[in-house]
């Protein structure tokens, strides 16, 4: 009877879960940024916000296409973590690397 009950509050603790989105970044490295696109469950994602882990950098929010240019302020070129969450908290994160002009 035991085994059954745990059974059975983990079955409902997984079907009581909200249904997580599929939330997809792609990022494509630029000078000094990336265009990042963002997309749920196949199609663009509006109003997602994507910051990185670079200090000063800011938060951007994708357009109706699921789309924003994300500046990255630093000094050198590097490796940079790219972080979006959508309305619901949903996370998708992307590491790329950012070239600075000199």
């Amino acid at each position: 009877m035991l085994k059954l009950t745990g059974t059975m509050i983990a079955a409902t603790v997984l079907l009581s879960a909200p249904v997580m989105a599929d939330l997809n970044l792609r990022v494509t490295p630029q000078n000094e940024g990336a265009w990042v696109k963002v997309s749920e469950n196949g199609s663009p994602a509006s109003n997602v916000q994507i910051t990185t882990n670079v200090p000063g950098s800011g938060t951007f929010t994708t357009d109706e296409h699921g789309r924003a240019f994300v500046t990255v302020a630093s000094n050198r070129s590097g490796s940079v973590k790219f972080r979006a969450m959508d309305q619901e908290g949903n996370l998708a994160y992307k590491t790329a690397l950012i070239n600075k002009d000199k």
